[in-house]
């Protein structure tokens, strides 16, 4: 099962996406902050990390930056989910190292499918 660090401060978001994505067969762990999250991902080694911008603390781009700077992060897809959806803010994602960006509300379809082409079908 692929599993998914979901980063994400808005429980009634988080709650959301979590439910949504295990309906589609992910396994979801989620974190409210930047730094539980490095915490997770350290541990636990996720297949596709999905980040807000706006975190307590922390903030998603700085978060990438440290999980790139980590060579067993290097290739795993991070993906951008943000209400901060301006080009600046899509380009600043990029130059941390979201590999894309999903404006908020998110399209489901079409993070789904970003899913499966960077992580494989989910049952593999």
């Amino acid at each position: 099962m692929k599993r998914i660090l979901l980063i994400e401060d808005d429980p009634a978001l988080a709650d959301m996406l979590d439910r949504r994505l295990v309906l589609h067969g992910y396994s979801v762990d989620s974190a409210p902050s930047a730094e539980m999250a490095l915490e997770r991902a350290r541990a636990s080694m996720p297949d596709v990390i999905l980040v807000d911008y706006a975190l307590p603390g922390m903030n998603g781009w700085e978060l990438v930056q440290l999980l790139r700077g980590e060579p067993r992060f290097a290739k795993v897809p991070i993906f951008a989910v943000s209400a901060h959806s301006l080009p600046s803010d899509r380009a600043r994602a990029r130059a941390a190292g979201c590999t894309d960006f999903f404006g908020k509300p998110v399209d489901m379809e079409a993070l789904l499918m970003a899913l499966r082409i960077a992580c494989g079908p989910v049952g593999e």
